[in-house]
Formats: structure tokens, sequence, C-alpha cells
């Protein structure tokens, strides 16, 4: 029997919750999808002991209010789930756009597979796929679960036995349809590794975890690659160069990243109704602000690639978008721009491998992106704390320093779900 509760039959005296995302990503560096989680604080206090239901009532909630369901179709949404009840609730019920991904541990699988089994049927043909994650055991019965899965779920937080355990070929052997998503990768080096070495019988498929944006020992002495320099180069001009023709000429020197500046320019996202053409039309259709903003996007696509630079753009991206939402609705439009650069800047080390404070003197900057970003401090600082927060947990004094600014947590999920619709249409279109 399937079970149906509306939003009205979820608790409602929990406080606001912030929503936490992880990109996954595929082998090819791009981010296809978001796993939702509740922060650890909040698992805590709603989720005693063997009662996760509340947890999974919770998240569905935020992420309804949030208006999740604009991502499906541009990429998926995945949702750990605690509870097979939870698979009754009407957020889950309705016919979705293809996209939203159910997160099971097998252990709560095989505690009533038939209600698990009957529940996957029904919600599959809603467009509702489900990843099933993997505890190091093999039991009778395990393999009918699995068959109603589309990934098997390694999380790297468990014991090597565990997480890239042999046995996973045993499945994988009688599920050929199954993939690998492996989870909480940690290091660079141990992506590098995993990617290239799968230690089970087909390659993985899926990856998160913070070794996207994880700094590597960073290097005084290392050169700017020459694309990424000519870039840099042009983003000065903007700010120094007054003459529209210098300026003009100056792009057209670089066929390569004025192809992709127009590509990008022309892309639905932007909303403009004229297509724009020659680097004249740019500066004068687009105006030096917004030029200079798409400029600072193909930082992160010019020069030698390996892989990490889509992942790293996505995470831009969403941070320049998050703080340009929330930091205009508080500190007035005329920031929107300096907001957006700051989370597009906020990981130029990781991209180059430099001390940040090193790279930002090459820049022409204002001084409140400056303070946000070397001095944690200035008006731009809260809100880009935000947006480590909503990556990476929330802390309670985070709640505190959004709460003394007078955002709300379910503006900060809205804003939150709106920057992460940006981000693919952008990367898509552009």
């Amino acid at each position: 029997m399937t079970h149906e509760f509306t939003l009205s039959q979820i608790a409602t005296d929990h406080a606001p919750a912030l929503l936490n995302r992880e990109a996954v990503l595929n082998r090819a560096m791009k981010t296809v999808g978001y796993e939702f989680t509740l922060p650890d604080s909040m698992l805590v206090a709603q989720a005693p002991k063997g009662n996760g239901a509340s947890c999974d009532r919770i998240l569905l909630k935020e992420l309804e209010r949030a208006g999740m369901e604009r991502m499906l179709g541009l990429c998926s949404a995945c949702l750990p789930m605690h509870s097979l009840d939870s698979l009754g609730l009407a957020l889950l019920q309705q016919q979705l756009p293809t996209g939203l991904v159910v997160e099971l541990d097998i252990a709560t699988c095989r505690a009533s597979q038939q209600i698990f089994v009957e529940q996957a049927e029904s919600l599959k043909d809603r467009g509702i796929r489900f990843a099933i994650g993997f505890d190091g055991h093999i039991e009778p019965g395990d393999v009918d679960i699995y068959q109603h899965a589309e990934w098997i779920v390694l999380d790297l937080t468990q014991p090597a036995e565990i997480s890239l355990s042999p046995k996973v070929n045993q499945i994988l052997q009688v599920c050929p349809h199954l993939q690998p998503f492996v989870k909480n990768v940690v290091l660079q080096e141990e992506f590098t590794e995993l990617l290239n070495k799968s230690p089970f019988s087909r390659p993985i498929q899926l990856f998160h975890g913070p070794f996207v944006v994880s700094r590597v020992a960073a290097s005084e002495d290392r050169p700017l690659q020459g694309d990424r320099l000519r870039v840099m180069e042009l983003l000065n001009k903007l700010k120094q160069e007054s003459d529209n023709g210098k300026l003009a000429d100056a792009l057209r020197r670089d066929p390569v990243v004025l192809f992709k500046l127009l590509r990008y320019a022309n892309s639905p996202v932007t909303g403009l109704r004229t297509k724009v053409e020659t680097a004249e039309q740019a500066l004068m259709v687009i105006g030096r602000d917004k030029l200079y903003n798409w400029l600072t996007v193909l930082l992160y696509v010019s020069g030698e690639s390996d892989g990490l630079e889509y992942a790293l753009l996505n995470d831009s991206l969403v941070r320049g978008r998050l703080l340009e939402l929330l930091g205009a609705d508080k500190l007035g439009k005329q920031h929107a721009n300096a907001l957006f650069l700051t989370g597009m800047f906020s990981l130029l080390d990781v991209l180059f491998h430099k001390p940040l404070p090193k790279i930002l003197s090459l820049l022409t900057l204002p001084d409140e992106i400056k303070q946000a970003l070397i001095e944690s401090s200035g008006p731009y600082y809260t809100f880009l704390q935000i947006a480590y927060a909503c990556e990476s947990g929330t802390p309670q004094e985070l709640e505190e320093v959004a709460e003394a600014n007078g955002i709300l947590a379910n503006d900060i999920n809205v804003r939150h779900v709106e920057a992460l619709v940006w981000a693919q249409q952008v990367e898509q279109e552009g």
C-alpha cells in the first residue's frame, strides 16, 4: 500500500533549515546534479536515534519551498532518505520532471524489502530514480533491491573494506545496469586514482566530495598560463582603458577569447534581445561591467585543462550568483557586479595553484572584494560566509550571522536554488 503524506502533515515546529549541497560530477568533471542534505546540527536535533523520517520530511519541505522543481530537467537532485515511509510524501508522489534521485541505504531497504520494491516500482513510473548505498555485505534478497536502482553508492567516509570492497563486483556482475557512485572524495589525488584505476569491474561514473575545491600546495613561482594571463590583461584593460575602440582592438587580437565571450554573451541566460556579433557590439550592448563578468568565466575555461576546471567553474558561478542575489537584496543593486566577482574570484587560488593574494594583486579590483577574500572582512564577507556554508554545513555561529543581518533561512534556500539553476543554464548554453 502507498501511504501519501501532504506537506501540511509535516511537523512545522522545527527551526528553519539551511540546505547544504554537494555537486555530483561525471567522469568528464561536468556537474550533473547536486546532493542536498540538512546541516549536521539539524540532523542531531530532529532525528533521535532510529527516527530519520522527520529529517526526510524537513528536507523535502525545505526543497519544495525553495523551488527545487526548477532544477529538474537541467540536472539531478539527489536526496538521501532515512526511512521508507518518506517515499509516501506528497512531493515524491507528483509527476515531476526527470532528475529526482532518491538515495537509500541497503539496510533500510532490507528491513522492509517488499515495501521498498512496491514503492520503487510506483515512483519509477513518476520519473524518480534510486541510488542504494553499499554496506560491505551481500545478503539474500540484496540483488532484488539493487535491480531497482541505477547507482550503487560507495561512501569513502566508511572504512576502505566497506567503501571499496571487492564484493561490489559480485553485485555489478548480476546487475549490469548498475553504475558506481563514489561519495565524499576528499583529495584530488584520491579522485585521480579512482578515476583512472577503478577498484571495481567497471569505471566509476559519478563522484562527489570536497576534492574539487581542496587546495594543493600553492607555489609563488608557478607561471601563469598564457591564455589565462591574456584574459587577466583584458580584465584590467576594461577597468583602466576609457577608449572603447582600443578595448575592441584588444579583444579582436585574441579571436579564441572573443569567440568564447560572444558565445556566452549570446546565450539565452543573458536575456539579450539583440545578437552580439562583434567586439564593439559587445561593449555597447552588454556594457563593461557585464563584459567583465563574462571574462571572469573565461578564466576557468581558457588554457590547458585537466577537467577539474569545469567543476571549479560551476562552484564559482554558483557562489557568484548567490552572492549577487543575496547581497543585492540587502546592500542594493549597485553592489551586484562586485558581489558576483567576489564569488567568482574566491576559487582562483585553487584554479591557479597560487596564493590568492598573489593572484588578486594582478587584477584591478574594488577594496570590498579584496577585504572579503583576503581579510575575511568588509560588507561582502557575510554573503561569502553563507555561500561557504551552503557547501559544507552550517555551524550555529553562521546561522547567527545570517539572522543578525536579517537574512532568513528560507530566503537563502530560494536564492541558493536560483543560483544553481542559473549556473546550469550558463554552462549548458555557453
